[in-house]
């Protein structure tokens, strides 16, 4: 009995191990989808309302987390130390904000990037990068897709497996 309860915790933990990393390819995608809406948000602050990017964050920080955190994050400490560089506070923000998200290194450097040359221009050149940085997310959305598309069932099943082949050798 003991040994029969053993096995289908081992079993169950094998399959939501693959379900978790299936789900974790999932929120990539998910995740990547939500930069591009408050990029595209960011870019109508700036063109429409002629907001400075304070405000434009702040406006960009109404959306879900984690981009809500970083971007409130980003007004405020924007507000708070002036003097401090666009780009060390956007490096400190992402490494605060993406360090425990699915996303990869190189989604967070979308962001790092930005935060190089945003600011540093006219509001045209500003719409610009941000049209770029939107192209790359969309890029990065795609082959998350492609990613998810490949790997998500191989870790689902691959847990399920695994499960079987534990509650076999045990048996």
């Amino acid at each position: 009995m003991l040994k029969t309860a053993g096995l289908a915790c081992m079993f169950l933990g094998c399959m939501l191990a693959g379900l978790q990393a299936s789900a974790r390819l999932k929120e990539r995608v998910s995740l990547l989808e939500e930069l591009r809406h408050v990029l595209k948000i960011l870019e109508g602050e700036l063109e429409y309302a002629h907001a400075s990017l304070p405000e434009a964050f702040l406006k960009a920080g109404e959306s879900r987390d984690p981009y809500g955190l970083f971007f409130s994050g980003m007004a405020e400490e924007m507000g708070t130390y002036p003097g401090k560089g666009r780009s060390e506070i956007f490096r400190e923000q992402t490494a605060a904000v993406f360090s425990g998200t699915a996303l990869k290194k190189e989604d967070v450097r979308i962001l790092e990037e930005l935060g190089e040359r945003l600011g540093a221009a006219d509001v045209h050149s500003q719409l610009q990068m941000l049209q770029l940085a939107e192209e790359r997310a969309e890029f990065q959305k795609e082959k998350a897709q492609e990613e998810y598309r490949q790997k998500g069932k191989m870790a689902r099943y691959l847990g399920i497996c695994m499960g079987l082949f534990f509650v076999v050798l045990f048996f």
